[in-house]
């Protein structure tokens, strides 16, 4: 049912939460070096294929994890309340993602006395904390409707 406004929601998201992936989270800039922040860690920019200084592993869990789960919720629209109750999962999850992120930036910030700066992907998990919300809002609006047209029977 992707024509329902929550799944196209669900669907954005998914869609946000897939291209963390392929950009950068944040850059730092340490004694005239340029480390970016990846998915899996903190890599140098000017040798990608090196090593990782900071490895992230957890983050890129919790991106998986809450992209699969987005994708998975869309095509549970015949069950509405175990719908609703993976918005507030992933909501929890992303409040924690952006937690986790703040962390790990904060650690490589007062490390190394870097200066730095967010990129757009960085809000990606925000703005997928409001499109959850409204996706909620839509799908508790349906489930609402058929306990209406229930009683009326």
């Amino acid at each position: 049912m992707i024509q329902r406004k929550q799944s196209l929601y669900l669907l954005i998201i998914f869609i946000l939460l897939s291209t963390m992936f392929f950009l950068p989270l944040a850059q730092f800039v340490v004694n005239n070096e340029i480390y970016k922040f990846i998915f899996n860690g903190i890599v140098p920019l000017n040798n990608p294929e090196s090593s990782l200084i900071v490895s992230t592993y957890p983050v890129t869990i919790l991106i998986s994890f809450t992209a699969l789960l987005s994708f998975i919720t869309i095509f549970l629209f015949k069950n509405r309340l175990l719908q609703l109750r993976l918005c507030r999962l992933n909501i929890l999850l992303l409040i924690g993602f952006n937690v986790l992120l703040g962390f790990y930036i904060y650690h490589f910030i007062t490390k190394d006395n870097a200066i730095w700066q967010f990129s757009i992907a960085s809000f990606f998990p925000l703005i997928s904390i409001i499109l959850y919300y409204l996706a909620y809002k839509g799908i508790k609006k349906d489930e609402d409707l058929v306990k209406s047209i229930d009683r009326i029977r």
